[in-house]
């Protein structure tokens, strides 16, 4: 049994990764606030903003660390840079300073925003970034800091590039629970720029890389995807099907992006993280249709 702590263990990525973690270990989920996700589960919470520089004392000798605290909002995050920074890049340097420099193991949750508009498709780990946007600048500015202070410290790390996850526990406004509960709700559907693509990747599929990445001797930057590229349309497509429903779709000049904060096409190349064992299980309509039956519930039990 390893001890290991979560950092945002009560968000959507976070609770599914103590849920499966805490089976077999001891996990001890750092939380700024506390949630119904964790309700359950055999974790141990401590609550502790990951801005702050206070130690946690009493902490057992710790396995692995997993940094998944972020401030993911884009609206919230754009609306104040500053304070977004604050979370995100010297969060991360807290967390390692304060919790993570005694540790075996540091892991990093990144995203796919930091590569930007890629020139070359599928994208891998040896793409040049270019974030176009503040939130992936952030996360960006985060990685390179947790590959320094972690040379610096003697600490092995791991940086997970995860690309566009969804499942259950998703916030609502993200697209893919958008979209689901605009057709539990109605027979329209407003939708933005149907044309750029995606790698969606299921949150369990997610889950089970952060797990190997984790207790492999591995170190780097990985990529956590599909290696499937599907278009917006095609998303609609599928969650339609699933729905059942005759649906019509109309699309919102509000919900288009900025042209340049954009990222038109996204497509990982997981060869790097297939050489450890994984590769993921759940195909999109499975997944869809998954996620579909988890906010159908929400809503109307």
């Amino acid at each position: 049994m390893k001890n290991i702590i979560i950092t945002g263990a009560n968000g959507f990525i976070g609770s599914h990764l103590a849920e499966g973690l805490s089976k077999n270990h001891h996990v001890i989920a750092i939380v700024n606030k506390k949630t119904d996700f964790l309700n359950g589960l055999n974790v141990e919470v401590i609550e502790w903003d990951i801005t702050s520089k206070k130690v946690i004392k009493g902490l057992p000798e710790i396995d692995i660390v997993y940094h998944l605290a972020s401030l993911t909002d884009m609206k919230k995050f754009h609306g104040n840079v500053s304070y977004g920074k604050k979370v995100n890049v010297d969060g991360t340097e807290n967390v390692i300073k304060c919790i993570g420099n005694t540790a075996k193991k540091f892991v990093y949750l990144s995203t796919l925003g930091v590569y930007g508009n890629a020139k070359h498709f599928p994208v891998s780990e040896l793409e040049h970034p270019a974030p176009l946007e503040p939130y992936a600048m952030s996360k960006l500015e985060a990685e390179n800091l947790t590959a320094a202070l972690c040379q610096q410290y003697g600490l092995n790390f791991v940086i997970a590039r995860l690309f566009n996850c969804y499942g259950e526990r998703q916030k609502h406004n993200s697209l893919i629970p958008s979209l689901i509960i605009q057709t539990l709700n109605s027979n329209e559907v407003h939708i933005g720029n149907m044309k750029p693509t995606r790698d969606f990747i299921y949150v369990r599929d997610a889950v089970s890389a952060l797990e190997l990445l984790g207790k492999q001797k591995c170190t780097g930057i990985y990529n956590v995807g599909t290696g499937i590229e599907t278009s917006i349309a095609e998303l609609m497509s599928k969650i339609i099907k699933t729905s059942g429903k005759k649906i019509k779709i109309i699309q919102d000049s509000s919900k288009f992006k900025e042209e340049s904060i954009e990222v038109l096409r996204s497509c990982a190349d997981i060869s790097k993280i297939r050489v450890l064992g994984w590769s993921p299980k759940s195909l999109l309509m499975e997944g869809i249709a998954k996620t579909y039956s988890y906010y159908e519930n929400l809503l109307w039990k």
